[in-house]
């Protein structure tokens, strides 16, 4: 199977940023035994959006909090099992030591 990957970040201000990151992967897992569609290649994109802030800190550790948002085009045959616009959102505590 193919996989492409592109990320990139950008620190627009002390403790603050912004990250991007797209990817282009054949998939041949997302269905299991039971189902016809088992072990067939499928092209997913995803492109995410996020950000972090992190906390000042004069300890040996920093605390960051975040946001990523993604969105996904795949195959019209998927659109039954995984809707035909999907997409994510994710809310995360960082701790970088």
């Amino acid at each position: 199977t193919n996989a492409y990957l592109l990320e990139s970040s950008w620190a627009w201000t002390e403790g603050n940023t912004a990250f991007l990151r797209a990817e282009k992967v054949d998939k041949n897992e997302l269905f299991d035994e039971a189902s016809p569609l088992v072990n067939n290649n499928f092209n997913v994109k995803k492109l995410s959006l996020g950000m972090v802030h992190d906390f000042p800190s004069e300890r040996n550790y920093t605390l960051g909090l975040g946001a990523v948002g993604s969105i996904y085009d795949f195959s019209s045959s998927l659109d039954n099992y995984y809707d035909s616009d999907p997409k994510s959102l994710m809310v995360f505590l960082r701790l970088k030591i």
